[in-house]
């Protein structure tokens, strides 16, 4: 992912973007902690950019899970057609435990 010009480039923590939520939020309620802006634009301090680049951040960390969910499942799926069917039958709770882990599916239901 290329990052804009305006977005920081370090990591924004949970804590820090819930921060930053909370202090947009009393700016409604004129709170005296309300939110950090800044013209020109400041990427590491103001709240809006801050949880922008939060967003941003955990979007391309949900993908890199989600391929590595991917990846793990073809590699069990080598594995399941690579043994034969008696190793299968013997293994195949063990495979759809780790594919439920990895996928979030429960299929105990």
């Amino acid at each position: 992912m290329s990052r804009p010009e305006w977005m920081t480039s370090r990591t924004v923590t949970h804590a820090e973007a819930e921060e930053a939520s909370r202090r947009l939020i009393n700016l409604h309620f004129r709170n005296p902690d309300g939110a950090r802006v800044s013209i020109p634009a400041d990427a590491d301090r103001d709240d809006d950019l801050v949880l922008t680049a939060y967003i941003a951040q955990r979007k391309v960390a949900c993908y890199e899970a989600a391929q590595r969910a991917r990846d793990a499942i073809e590699r069990v799926e080598r594995i399941a057609r690579q043994v034969d069917n008696s190793d299968i039958r013997r293994i195949r709770p063990d495979l759809y435990r780790i594919l439920d882990h990895v996928t979030g599916k429960d299929r105990s239901g």
